[in-house]
């Protein structure tokens, strides 16, 4: 079995009157992976450092959203392993979730754009087929 790169993939919430809303990025046109794709903010772990640690700093990196001290309360929604996207190693997905905090607005610094989906909504986007797989977890874990 082929080794697979951690990633973790952040699941960066708000509540909008009542309803749950997820931050999906759109990835640039020119992309190296997935081009214009959409997908849950995130990247590579790195070595010795922790899925919340990592997701924390891809949030402040990809977004502008400051998650990094010990006040805001992340939730582990687990580990996904799905299909490998073809001609590239496989992922293995670290899913992490945490409340957008109050007054901060994510701006796209590393995506060509942003938007906040509703979680009964996130099955109607237009997921690569590596991503689907994360999106059910977080619908199944957010989906109420």
């Amino acid at each position: 079995m082929e080794a697979r790169i951690d990633v973790v993939l952040c699941v960066l919430l708000r509540s909008v009157q009542g309803r749950v809303q997820v931050l999906v990025a759109r990835r640039a046109l020119d992309s190296e992976i997935l081009p214009g794709a959409w997908e849950l903010p995130g990247g590579k772990i790195a070595p010795g450092e922790s899925a919340r640690d990592a997701g924390a700093r891809e949030l402040l990196e990809e977004v502008a959203v400051d998650c990094t001290d010990a006040a805001h309360e992340w939730q582990d929604l687990g580990v996904v392993d799905p299909p490998p996207p073809e001609g590239r190693p496989a992922p293995r997905f670290h899913m992490q979730a945490v409340q957008l905090p109050a007054g901060v607005v994510p701006k796209a610094i590393a995506a060509r754009s942003i938007a906040w989906v509703q979680v009964k909504s996130l099955a109607d986007v237009d997921w690569p087929d590596t991503t689907r797989p994360a999106i059910n977890a977080v619908i199944a874990a957010h989906g109420r």
